[in-house]
C-alpha cells in the first residue's frame, strides 16, 4: 500500500515542480540577464532527475500490480484502482492548469515557436495516464476472466481507459455497478 501512496505522492510533486517552473520562468522572463541560460538548464536537469524518480516508482509498481494480477489478487487490484483513480482527480485539474500556463510562458517569448512544444506536456500526461490505468485494465481482466463483463464491454472499459476523464468516469461507474449487484464485497 505504501508503494500506491509513494506513486500518487510522486505525481503530485511532479505537480508541483511545473508550478514552480511556471513562478520561476515568470520571474525569470521579467529580468533576462546572460545567466538566464544557466538557470533553464538546471531546470531541465532538475526536470530530468525528477522524471527519472518517477520512472523508476512506475516501474515499481507496474511489475507490483502485474504480480498481483498473476495471483488473481482482485481485493489488491481494486483497492490500487480505486485509490489511484480517486487520487488522480485533482491531479488532472492541477496538471491541466500548471502544463497549460506553461505552455503559454513558453510559446509568448518565443513568437509562436514554442508552438513546437505543446506535445511535449501532453505526451507526459498521456504516459501518466497508460502508467496509472495498468492497475484498472488488470482489475478488468480479472472480472473478463471471471466472466463477470462480456466481450463487448470488456473492450469499451479498457479503451476507455486510454482517455482522459473516460478512464476515471468508467472505473468509478463500474465499481458502483458492482457494489450494487454485490458482486464483490470489498468494492
Amino acid at each position: 500500500m505504501k508503494r500506491i501512496y509513494a506513486f500518487l505522492i510522486s505525481l503530485y510533486l511532479n505537480n508541483a515542480f511545473v508550478i514552480c517552473v511556471d513562478i520561476y520562468l515568470i520571474f525569470l522572463f521579467k529580468n533576462i540577464t546572460p545567466d538566464t541560460e544557466i538557470s533553464l538548464k538546471e531546470i531541465f536537469i532538475i526536470g530530468g532527475l525528477w522524471v527519472f524518480i518517477f520512472i523508476i516508482i512506475a516501474i515499481v509498481n507496474i511489475i507490483n500490480a502485474v504480480v498481483k494480477f498473476l495471483k488473481k489478487d482482485i481485493s489488491f487490484l481494486i483497492k490500487y484502482t480505486k485509490i489511484v483513480k480517486m487520487g488522480l482527480i485533482p491531479f488532472w485539474i492541477i496538471n491541466f492548469i500548471g502544463l497549460t500556463a506553461l505552455t503559454i510562458m513558453i510559446n509568448m517569448p518565443s513568437h509562436g515557436f514554442g508552438i513546437f512544444f505543446v506535445p511535449i506536456p501532453i505526451m507526459a500526461s498521456y504516459f501518466v495516464l497508460i502508467i496509472t490505468s495498468i492497475f484498472s485494465i488488470l482489475f478488468l481482466l480479472l472480472l473478463f476472466q471471471n466472466k463477470i463483463i462480456d466481450n463487448r464491454k470488456i473492450l469499451i472499459y479498457i479503451l476507455s481507459q486510454l482517455l482522459f476523464v473516460f478512464d476515471i468516469v468508467f472505473i468509478i461507474y463500474l465499481l458502483r455497478k458492482l457494489k450494487k449487484e454485490n458482486i464483490f464485497m470489498m468494492v
